[in-house]
């Protein structure tokens, strides 16, 4: 996580508009699936983020990961379990491709697709891949 990945959080937040009402896109909770819990907490409060009330919301969870039955790819890309998707409407997943690493991806976006359309409840999948150029 970089400081400029709480843009998409700050996205994310409940806004009041002029008139009062919030924003459409309304999350009583954001839920971060991230590698590293403290790493992310560190990069993601800021002032910005307590002043907008982001930190009542923000939740931070990391990916749970069968150690005997993890692949290569699984420790690239972790995703989370269908438990832990379970109260989820609503999934927005980045995936930072490094060289050399096109086709676990690749697997990964499939494996995101799949994973959502199975989960019961997300009606809304967004899939971010970064440094996608030389695909």
């Amino acid at each position: 996580l970089d400081r400029s990945d709480q843009y998409v959080f700050d996205l994310l937040n409940p806004q009041r508009s002029a008139n009062g009402e919030f924003s459409p896109f309304y999350f009583e909770t954001i839920t971060a699936f991230v590698k590293d819990v403290s790493f992310a907490k560190k990069r993601l409060f800021s002032r910005s983020a307590r002043y907008t009330g982001l930190t009542d919301r923000l939740a931070f969870a990391e990916p749970i990961v069968d150690t005997d039955k993890k692949k290569e790819e699984d420790v690239a890309f972790p995703l989370p379990t269908l438990e832990q998707l379970e109260n989820v409407t609503t999934w927005v997943a980045h995936i930072e491709m490094k060289d050399g690493e096109k086709e676990e991806a690749v697997k990964a976006v499939h494996k995101i697709t799949e994973l959502a359309s199975t989960a019961t409840k997300v009606a809304n999948l967004v899939v971010l891949v970064s440094n996608a150029a030389s695909m």
